[in-house]
């Protein structure tokens, strides 16, 4: 008997490496945003890139909460970063790829509005 509804994901983070993420099956190598089964590439490679229109891409996609991964290692986004999100209503978390995977992982199996964020150099 199955006691849990499972709906398998495409676009689950499987690993995370220095250059990329893989998504299910497939690699990405750029930097992303991903909520739910919704995809967008991002033109920002460093969290000093991320301006005001890649923040309205990832507003788009409609999450409550955004985990930004700033790469191989954690970096604090900038207060006016963190005041474009909060004045939009939509949390931010940062951390590393490695534990924005995770994270975001677990607010999926949760069933919660999340988007997440992996910021990537190529």
């Amino acid at each position: 008997m199955q006691l849990t509804l499972h709906h398998p994901a495409a676009l689950l983070p499987r690993k995370v490496a220095a250059d990329g993420v893989q998504l299910g099956t497939e690699w990405v190598r750029h930097s992303v945003a991903v909520c739910g089964e919704q995809l967008q590439p991002l033109a920002a490679t460093s969290l000093d890139d991320l301006d005001e229109s890649c923040c309205q891409q990832i507003a788009a996609l409609g999450a409550e909460v955004v985990i930004l991964g700033t790469g191989t290692r954690f970096r604090m986004p900038a207060a006016s970063l963190r005041s474009w999100f909060l004045s939009r209503r939509i949390g931010l978390e940062a951390m590393d790829n490695a534990a924005a995977a995770r994270t975001w992982t677990v607010l999926q199996s949760e069933g919660r509005s999340a988007a997440v964020v992996f910021l990537l150099p190529g």
